[in-house]
């Protein structure tokens, strides 16, 4: 027999079906091939083919010789295939509607959840036998469909029999083949999963309990402590001592101007509601191995120095403080107590005045460290306040302290952290406001981040720090400056 005109297209046809089979079947166990064979884009295309051909072929009432063509007798679809473009016609038919309810099947299957190895021979079929295998697909869909349902209903038979044993024990009736729990029958090692799981709940129960009633203690600790709340202020400027205010450079007053613009700013942001505690300000800067320890080191040995210096041609300064119980020493001081430590050392008759170095401290845990450890070697008594330094300051502007070292080693930034509700820059404004520099001279150590974003440059500091002692009536002049993780300057305060 002579080759047909259609065996190319017969071959072609072929081939890119078993082609979309595969890739199917590739659909199965690959998302990404799935969302191809999604798009129904391989039984499309085999459609479009299928047109072409019928517009070939010679699909017609009858031919030339005079033969009916139709689809109600045998003869009739003999006479309709005779023709090679209409059997190519009819074989291309076949081809898409069987990959077209490949998909469907596949689909469904996916829908239902239902295994590969169950789906797969039902593909194959389908590619063969394509109404056998789109029937062994119906019948193994009924079959998971109702293993599944069956499997449902336990589960929730089971669920519901926890429940009940959990939120409503039952006496338990144990036999040969498990344990009775009302109507529902439970096997005997789900009946010790089942009581092992209740114990859990009633200790967790329990701890929930500690935790309410430890919250509520907590509560009303905190609803104490904030009925003491001191008021916290800054004063305004005493127009009496501003002097000399003429001779300031225009940069100086710019950049106190913008930190008291920024301090309004802060003021006038709305506190979050969990902004309630005023007292515990947990610390956490590694003052024992931070990076800054030997830095901080240099600080305390130059502040011994300058105490020196400054008590010079006069008393010691033991022996100042002795005279004028209102002079004290004001230092933020970590556990170790070493700037406390470090003037002790320089000044060994202040163990009789120890109690005139006041240390303000703001975090509970480390305010106990200190008084816990017996501050140290030294027979003396360190007068160690568990308090804010805003507050010290604020409560006690009435009593007349003078200090004669002002140490506010802070752990922020100059404007301060709004979230625990303190400025260094106000306390400064306090400082002054409130004439605690100790006459005729005095000095204040003061430690903050200069790192952006936050942070502004130790000059800008410096401008605002010597600018509110100037509109107080103090001459303030920096004598040393330590730059490291924080920066630390210390200033000369006289008064003018």
């Amino acid at each position: 027999m002579s080759p047909s005109p259609a065996d190319p297209y017969l071959i072609f046809f072929n081939s890119l079906a078993i082609l979309c089979w595969l890739i199917l079947l590739c659909g199965t166990v690959n998302q990404r091939v799935y969302h191809f064979v999604e798009t129904l884009g391989m039984p499309l295309f085999l459609s479009v083919a299928y047109v072409c051909i019928f517009v070939r072929s010679e699909v017609g009432p009858s031919d030339g010789n005079g033969k009916t063509k139709g689809m109600f007798a045998i003869d009739q679809l003999q006479n309709i295939m005779s023709d090679d473009f209409t059997m190519l016609l009819a074989w291309v038919h076949y081809l898409a509607f069987d990959l077209f309810v490949g998909h469907i099947i596949t689909a469904n299957a996916r829908a239902l959840g239902m295994p590969n190895y169950f789906l797969w021979p039902c593909l194959g079929l389908t590619f063969y036998l394509g109404p056998c295998g789109y029937t062994l697909f119906v019948i193994t869909r009924f079959v998971y469909t109702r293993a599944q349902h069956k499997t449902g209903e336990s589960m929730l038979k089971y669920i519901s029999a926890i429940d009940q044993t959990i939120d409503n024990p039952l006496p338990l009736e144990v036999g040969n083949t498990g344990a009775h729990v009302g109507s529902s029958c439970i096997a005997e090692n789900e009946v010790i999963e089942i009581q092992a799981l209740k114990d859990i709940v009633d200790d967790l129960t329990k701890k929930e309990q500690r935790l309410v009633k430890a919250n509520k203690s907590l509560g009303s600790y905190h609803q104490r402590l904030n009925s003491m709340r001191p008021e916290l202020k800054v004063p305004l400027l005493n127009q009496a001592n501003v002097v000399g205010v003429q001779q300031v450079d225009k940069s100086t007053v710019d950049n106190y101007q913008m930190i008291v613009s920024l301090l309004d700013a802060f003021c006038n942001k709305k506190k979050k509601k969990e902004d309630h505690g005023y007292l515990d300000i947990p610390s956490d800067f590694p003052y024992e191995n931070a990076a800054s320890t030997d830095e901080k080191k240099k600080v305390n040995e130059s502040i011994g120095v300058a105490l020196k210096k400054l008590c010079s041609g006069g008393l010691d300064l033991s022996e100042r403080l002795r005279s004028n119980p209102n002079e004290v020493l004001v230092v933020l001081d970590a556990p170790s107590l070493a700037t406390s430590k470090a003037v002790l050392s320089m000044f060994p008759t202040m163990a009789q005045v120890a109690h005139q170095i006041i240390v303000p401290q703001a975090d509970l845990l480390q305010y106990f460290q200190i008084i816990s450890g017996g501050n140290g070697d030294h027979d003396m008594y360190i007068g160690i306040r568990a308090q804010r330094l805003d507050h010290w300051l604020c409560a006690n502007a009435k009593v007349g302290f003078k200090t004669i070292l002002f140490y506010a080693d802070f752990e922020t930034t100059f404007v301060g952290n709004h979230t625990k509700q303190f400025s260094p820059a106000m306390d400064i404004q306090r400082y002054f406001r409130y004439a605690y520099p100790a006459e005729p001279v005095s000095l204040l150590v003061l430690t903050v981040k200069v790192r952006p974003p936050r942070g502004h440059e130790i000059s800008v500091v410096n401008d605002f720090v010597q600018y509110e002692g100037l509109l107080n009536g103090y001459d303030v002049t920096v004598v040393e400056t330590w730059a490291k993780s924080m920066t630390t300057v210390m200033y000369e305060v006289r008064k003018i």
